[in-house]
């Protein structure tokens, strides 16, 4: 069996949640019936959307390819990265590690074409997600048409994702008016003819079920 490796803390509650998934969709009827996964909660690596301003993301670059090659070492054959906003520069890290990355975002965008032809997509993420616009440069042939936030209700969606989901690691702690300013920008992009909302950050992952009501 390949060992699975998760290269988390990006943040920490993102890549539990995805270790979470894995058991969860995992057919097995005993322990031993399990994938074994190396999970690797990597906080220290620096803020993706903040290095991508200053440097064009080679600090966090560098973190994340770090990290990843100490995974490499366990053994891991396949790694996967819960945070949308590093996949910002994906190839780079794949250059910079032995084994196959998972690209999320890839994923995203082919299960959106074969699942929700021709329809708008809306999409909440980071600041750093949206510059470098990787959703939209992933499969660029897709057809797929994207609709951003406007300018204050990206504000509003960045408070949510540092402000509330980062800063409350403790997410039965976090109130439902404190997600009402991402309520309103979601409720906002379908407004302007999104059919489908891609939480395009793994924060946001955390609190889809607030949004899908």
């Amino acid at each position: 069996m390949k060992l699975i490796g998760i290269l988390g803390g990006m943040g920490p509650n993102a890549g539990v949640r995805l270790h979470q998934l894995v058991i969860e969709i995992t057919p097995a009827k005993r322990d031993q019936d399990h994938l074994d996964v190396v999970h690797y909660s990597a906080s220290h690596v620096r803020d993706r959307s903040a290095s991508l301003a200053a440097d064009g993301g080679k600090a966090y670059l560098n973190d994340v390819i770090g990290a990843a090659q100490l995974l490499v070492k366990s053994g891991v054959a396949v790694i996967a990265i819960p945070c949308n906003t590093a996949h910002s520069r994906l190839k780079e890290i794949q250059e910079g590690v032995a084994v196959p990355i998972i690209n999320m975002v890839e994923l995203t965008v082919e299960r959106i074409m074969r699942e929700y032809p021709g329809v708008p997509v809306g999409l909440l993420a980071t600041d750093g997600t949206m510059a470098t616009q990787v959703y939209q440069k992933t499969l660029p042939n897709s057809g797929i048409k994207w609709i951003l936030p406007g300018a204050d209700a990206q504000k509003a969606v960045m408070a949510t994702i540092y402000e509330v989901i980062k800063a409350k690691p403790k997410l039965a702690d976090i109130t439902e008016g404190e997600l009402a300013p991402l309520l309103e920008a979601a409720k906002g992009l379908v407004a302007r003819g999104a059919g489908v909302l891609v939480a395009g950050c793994t924060e946001l992952s955390l609190v889809t079920d607030t949004l899908a009501r």
